[in-house]
This record gives C-alpha cells, sequence and structure tokens, in this order.
C-alpha cells in the first residue's frame, strides 16, 4: 500500500482493531525501513494486494480472505519470506519447523534424489505441503550449545535454482504413480537463497513407487505418508483411511451417472464401451470404428462435470457409426474450427483447461490462441506455463507455447512495404472483406503487426473470420491466419 501512495489515514481502514489500533508513524517507519525488520520486507505483488482490497470485509472475515490469497499460490514471495522470522540471537529460522506439511533439507542434491523424492510422495499422500532446501532440520546434537534446528542456512550451490523443472518433474514421473503435482520455487533472506518445492495435495491417492530409487531410499512399491517430523512408509490405519475415502470418492463420482441414467431412462441412453468399440444398452449397439477408438486419449486431470479434480475423459475427433456416419455430438471434442469459432466470437468455453490441453496436444500448429482461455482457467503466465509443461506433447513444441506464456516469444511481427501501409491503415479504418486468399494473407500479415488493438475490436474479429473463411484452403494464408489470431489474442487477454 505505501509502495502504490495510499496515505496513511487510508491504509490504517485496513489494520485497526478494537483491541489494537495502528498508529500512523509506525507506518511512516516502516514505509523508511526503519521499524523492526520492515526494510527487508518487499511490497506485495499488485495483484495480491488488489485482491486483499477487493475482498475487504468485516474483522472476522478477514483472515479467511488472507487464508484464500495464500492457498492461490503458496510460492509468492512475500509469503515465503513470512515463513522465516529472526530469533533474539539474529538466527533466521523456519516458523513451522517439521510438520506433517513442511520438510526441511539441508541440501538440493540430484544424485541423492532418493530422499526428498520420498518427502513428495509423503507430502501428497497427506495434505500437501512444502519441501525446504537450505534449511537445517530437526538438530538434536545441538554441539557446543548451538541449536541449528530449523535454522535457514541457505544452499552452498545453485544446482536447485539452475535445475530445469521439467528434469525434476521427469524424476518424480518415473519413480511414482499417480505423478504428484508440484511447483518449484526459491527465495533469498540476508544474503541466504533457499529452495521450495510445493506439493499439492493428490486427488486420486495413494502415490505408490512403480520403481526403486536412492540405493534402496526408495523401493517399487512404496507408499510414504507424511507424519509430523517424518516422511515413513505408511502404517495400516492411515493407508485403510485413503482406500475407503477413495471408495467414497468412486461412489460420490458415480453417483451424477446413474441419477442421469434415471432422468433420461434406459430406453433413451446408451453406455460407451471404450474397450469393446460399441456404443450399447444391451440389446442394440452402435459400432465405434476401431481406428478413432485408439485415437481416444485419456487423461487424469480436468473436469467433466462441475466436480473440480473428478477423472476426465477428452475426446479427440468425432464419434461416429460405420453405418450412417453421422456424428454423435460427444461432449469434450474439440476441433480446429470449434477452437478458432470460439476465439473469434469471444465465447467462453466451459472447460478452458480442456481447450488449451488440445491447443498444446492434438492442435499440430504452434501458432494457436491461448491466453483467452488462460484468462477463463483463471491462469497467469506461470500457472499458464506450467500446465502446458505437463501436457503430453513433444518438447520443442511445449517448449514454443511456454516461451509464449511467458512472454519470451511473441506473435508480432514487424510489417514491410504495402503491408506495413495496410496496418497503419488498420486503425483508422477497416479493409474491404478478403476475395482472395493472398488477399485474406496480406490482411493477416497486417494484423500481426499491430501494436495495439483497433477501436473497432469486433470489426478486426469479424475480418479475420473472412480471412480464415477466404484463405481456409490455402496453406500459406492460414499459417498467417493463425499468427494474427495469436497477435490479437495477445493484444486482448495476455497479462501485463
Amino acid at each position: 500500500m505505501i509502495a502504490r501512495g495510499m496515505k496513511n489515514k487510508d491504509i490504517q481502514f485496513f489494520f485497526n482493531r478494537p483491541n489494537r489500533a495502528v498508529n500512523s508513524g509506525r507506518i511512516t517507519d516502516i514505509g523508511k525501513g526503519t521499524y523492526s525488520n520492515s526494510s527487508d520486507i518487499f511490497a506485495s505483488s499488485d495483484e495480491l494486494l488488489d485482491k486483499f482490497i477487493n475482498n475487504f470485509g468485516s474483522v472476522s472475515t478477514l483472515d479467511s480472505e488472507v487464508s484464500k490469497f495464500v492457498e492461490s499460490d503458496p510460492l509468492e514471495e512475500n509469503l515465503l519470506r513470512a515463513l522465516f522470522r529472526k530469533d533474539d540471537s539474529g538466527t533466521w529460522r523456519f516458523v513451522a519447523g517439521e510438520s506433517d506439511e513442511h520438510e526441511c533439507k539441508s541440501a538440493y542434491g540430484a544424485k541423492h534424489r532418493g530422499k526428498w523424492l520420498r518427502a513428495i510422495a509423503a507430502l501428497a499422500n497427506n495434505r500437501g505441503g512444502y519441501l525446504l532446501f537450505g534449511v537445517h532440520d530437526k538438530d538434536a546434537e545441538k554441539a557446543n550449545g548451538h541449536d541449528k534446528s530449523y535454522e535457514l542456512i541457505g544452499m552452498t550451490t545453485t544446482e536447485f535454482q539452475d535445475a530445469d523443472p521439467k528434469d525434476i518433474f521427469r524424476y518424480i514421473k518415473a519413480v511414482f504413480d499417480p505423478t504428484p503435482r508440484v511447483r518449484f520455487g526459491h527465495g533469498i533472506i540476508e544474503g541466504k537463497t533457499f529452495g521450495v518445492i510445493y506439493v499439492d495435495r493428490q486427488q486420486s491417492k495413494p502415490v505408490i513407487a512403480r520403481q526403486g530409487e536412492g540405493g534402496g531410499d526408495i523401493r517399487e512399491g512404496d507408499i510414504f505418508f507424511r507424519y509430523p517430523g517424518s516422511s515413513e512408509r505408511i502404517k495400516y490405519s492411515d493407508l485403510r483411511a485413503i482406500m475407503d475415502e477413495r471408495d467414497a470418492q468412486a461412489r460420490s463420482n458415480i453417483l451424477p451417472m446413474v441419477e442421469r441414467l434415471l432422468a433420461i431412462g434406459p430406453e433413451k441412453a446408451l453406455v460407451a464401451d471404450l474397450t469393446a468399440g460399441v456404443l450399447t444398452d444391451g440389446g442394440k449397439s452402435i459400432i465405434i470404428d476401431e481406428g478413432l477408438v485408439q485415437s481416444l486419449q485419456f487423461i487424469k486431470e480436468g473436469e467433466f462435470d462441475e466436480v473440480e479434480g473428478a477423472p476426465t475423459l477428452r475426446l479427440l475427433g468425432d464419434v461416429a457409426t460405420i453405418e450412417s456416419q453421422k456424428t454423435i455430438d460427444a461432449f469434450g471434442a474439440v476441433t480446429a474450427p470449434m477452437f478458432f469459432a470460439d476465439f473469434l466470437s469471444e465465447k467462453a468455453p466451459s472447460h478452458p483447461k480442456e481447450y488449451i490441453k488440445w491447443a498444446i496436444e492434438g492442435g499440430h500448429a504452434n501458432w494457436l490462441p491461448i491466453f483467452w482461455l488462460a484468462r477463463e482457467a483463471g491462469l497467469d503466465r506461470k500457472g499458464l506455463a506450467y500446465f502446458i509443461a505437463n501436457c503430453d506433447a513433444p518438447l520443442p513444441r511445449k517448449t514454443s507455447f511456454e516461451k509464449r506464456a511467458l512472454g519470451k516469444e511473441t506473435a508480432f511481427s514487424k510489417p514491410k512495404g504495402p503491408v506495413a501501409t495496410l496496418c497503419k491503415g488498420l486503425s483508422d479504418e477497416l479493409p474491404g472483406v478478403p476475395t482472395a486468399p493472398n488477399e485474406a494473407a496480406r490482411i493477416c500479415q497486417a494484423i500481426s503487426g499491430l501494436t495495439q488493438m483497433p477501436t473497432d475490436r469486433d470489426g478486426i474479429l469479424k475480418l479475420l473470420q473472412k480471412c480464415q473463411e477466404i484463405g481456409k484452403s490455402n496453406s500459406s494464408a492460414m499459417t498467417y491466419f493463425r499468427r494474427a489470431a495469436c497477435r490479437i489474442d495477445e493484444l486482448l487477454y495476455a497479462p501485463n
């Protein structure tokens, strides 16, 4: 708030309590960095501050609102710093210590990954939490009378910061099934760097080791669980609780299907057997082409309805009967015409993450708009890049999309010659409807050279639609069209 230029009296409003008034002079001291350790505290991000102000409520709801912000980004810079406190001796220590949601490691090492891999699985099988590197664990010996418990000692190498998150994720995926969802970050306090891996609570428990790792640290079939102060092989009672929870979830997942079947009536419903390749009610059947059945893809993350985290079947292509070739409108099917039609009409898809997956895994083109989908999915640039990195697609393709997500690559192309003249004119008056593919291509090139969105937003989107229609039979024109669509996507939806 101070960095934003807000006045002290306005800041006081958010923090005064009946039993704790905030002195205006104290706010001034914090701004100068002369109060306590305020000089070491970074300003919050604009996004977090906006959320705090917009969601500010009564005193009774304030803590819960702040908790929501924390849950949205467990690696937020100020949150990571808040995990540590300086004691009377001037030593920075990890406040929470080792609990069932926190584990500390003095160092990170890819060659000795068995111990921290088991910690990741253990956290995922419980409630999720933080794995920290560069922080001393519980010090039972207290050599020379000095207690190093949870002391921030810092990492002695840059191996963690230099590591490619995709490589760490590859280690995790190779050893465990299902693969725990993790996020990576690091922080610096008074010159000491600590690394962080945040592990999400696994929805489809338990996470099981599919192979051994670390010379015996992990054995095939191991299931780890995070207990207060240690990551151990799971005890029977906790495993039983996980299995009971999974059974309850399975029953909960199937109930909507049963209710839907009862509502439709058995005589009007078919069940898709994707092993046999048929839609059947036990009597009559519709056969699905064998080649199409093999092209259907299953994914473990996503939503098939409003239930967050429920298993998803994503269909690529059309499902059809062999005899009549009449398409069956399958929920979740994504095609290129549908993708661009929704984008150009500014229609928000009900499952934006599935559209992103299609763009990365099944779109077969690097220039596809993704920021409009990221906005609908609630993903910032880093979140979008992380989501892309976990898609099942060739590495070069994912890398290209990740660069665009992070702003390291853009669809902007500096126009030259007649295209530059056309581009300059787009801000004042849109050209006529193209009648040939080469005209459509030239207009799309001009759109790719825009530095800001023209005033006639609807007009430019409709013009792009016409360019697609005219150029759809010409591969060169379609290449320019896709890039132009991405440029409009950047101008309208890309985060700052």
